[in-house]
């Protein structure tokens, strides 16, 4: 985490790429989902919602930077389509994601 802050050049936490930007004064990371896999129609109208399927249709679906309150000092990713999540806490006593 500190050599995201420390330079512009690393783009990722321990392989995990991210946005920070810096607001008043302190770091924050950024919202961040992205979607892969192929659209699936919930039904065939027009103008009705997609799905993506899950890990049997082939897709993946990650969120980073969930909690994005200035001062809260944590880095989380969520994989949806794995229902599982790494927090990169800073405070020094974990040095591994939780």
């Amino acid at each position: 985490m500190q050599g995201v802050i420390d330079s512009p050049r690393i783009s990722s936490v321990d392989g995990i790429r991210t946005v920070v930007i810096s607001e008043e004064g302190q770091f924050k990371y950024c919202q961040d989902i992205v979607v892969r896999g192929t659209p699936i129609p919930i039904n065939s109208e027009p103008n009705t919602p997609i799905s993506f399927g899950g890990v049997a249709e082939g897709s993946d679906i990650k969120q980073t930077g969930i909690f994005t309150a200035i001062g809260l000092g944590v880095f989380t990713v969520y994989w949806i389509t794995g229902n599982v999540g790494l927090i990169y806490h800073p405070d020094g006593q974990h040095e591994q994601p939780i």
